[in-house]
């Protein structure tokens, strides 16, 4: 494949918002090159598909402020996805959106994520149907009804200065990569579900900017959490340092299951309501070891939490190292003694 790009325009397409440049976008993808696309909008009828055969190509804006991509099918699953029941139709690698706005049909327009990538036989064939190395750079997410990035199989990716707004669903949900990294993602604004949603793996989240969702930060999955096929209980052991979380009418970051932060550094928990937990833990066991520094827990003005750090179910042996005072922890443990079993430094 050559690297030069291949433009949209060559097959039709007019960035002026009216004109319908499905066919012509999706011409340009199919010839497995680099998208360059111009400054303007570009008015999507349909979704655009994607699959094995585009790796190795990109689609790539002017800038998620310059280059808009409207799509206004609300009958559709997803605006882009690499979806299916087949190797083929999924394993897409080595792909990047970059500089993007992908704006969907609206908030209360069917059930419409905005990128999906993920096989829809689930899990149990997931090792030879897992997209890999997949980056999307400076790209915003709005105006959709569903999840604005869904991939709960993805290894091996980068999302960087990632932006959502008014999201009926869930802001990024990414899975099982025992490597891949959130950074300078600014910002997970407006999400009726979670804003950031890691359901396995060791991610390192970096620099992070998250309010105004359900659900802050959630790390790992309960059974059922995720409709089947995703409907298995799964967990998430994130390294984070700079994160930033706003009023959440339920919780600021949550670990379920058997997920814990190998750290927590360097972040700032807002209340928003009289609900509000601030960091929420469940079933910990005595293999944990987690560390907690530079955590600050801020009250925005007329709200305040019903628990700061909350640690649900302990088990004997579990050690939390936390900087903090011991008012902030909170318990509903298995044992009297669960408070003791927190190591404050």
């Amino acid at each position: 494949m050559s690297d030069e790009y291949v433009y949209p325009e060559d097959f039709g397409a007019v960035a002026d918002g009216t004109t319908n440049c499905c066919n012509a976008l999706q011409a340009t993808l199919n010839t497995g090159g680099k998208v360059k696309l111009s400054p303007g909008t570009y008015l999507v009828d349909g979704s655009l598909i994607l699959s094995e055969e585009h790796s190795g190509g990109a689609l790539i804006g002017c800038g998620r402020k310059q280059t808009e991509l409207r799509f206004v099918d609300n009958s559709v699953p997803h605006c882009i996805g690499a979806v299916g029941a087949t190797k083929a139709a999924v394993n897409l690698h080595d792909f990047r959106f970059d500089g993007l706005r992908i704006r969907g049909p609206g908030i209360d327009a069917g059930a419409v994520r905005g990128i999906a990538i993920h096989n829809t036989l689930g899990e149990p064939s997931a090792q030879l149907v897992s997209p890999y190395n997949i980056d999307v750079v400076d790209v915003q997410f709005t105006y959709l009804s569903s999840d604005a990035f869904f991939s709960p199989m993805l290894w091996g990716a980068m999302l960087d200065r990632v932006a959502t707004y008014d999201i009926g669903g869930n802001g990024l949900v990414l899975g099982r990569s025992p490597s891949y990294t959130i950074k300078r993602t600014n910002y997970l604004h407006g999400c009726a579900g979670v804003g950031l949603w890691l359901l396995g793996g060791d991610p390192v989240v970096e620099a992070v900017n998250i309010g105004h969702c359900a659900v802050g930060l959630k790390c790992g999955r309960k059974q059922g959490d995720l409709p089947a096929p995703y409907d298995a209980a799964s967990y998430c052991r994130p390294r984070i340092n700079g994160l930033n979380v706003e009023p959440a009418t339920e919780a600021c970051l949550r670990f379920e299951g058997a997920s814990y932060p190998v750290e927590l550094a360097g972040a700032t928990v807002y209340s928003g309501g009289s609900d509000t937990v601030g960091v929420s833990f469940r079933w910990l066991n005595a293999d944990t070891d987690s560390l907690i520094r530079r955590v600050r827990f801020s009250n925005k003005p007329g709200c305040s939490f019903a628990e700061r750090l909350y640690v649900q179910g302990a088990q004997d042996g579990t050690k939390i190292v936390y900087t903090g005072p011991d008012e902030d922890i909170s318990q509903n443990g298995a044992t009297p003694t669960v408070v003791k079993q927190i190591t404050l430094s």
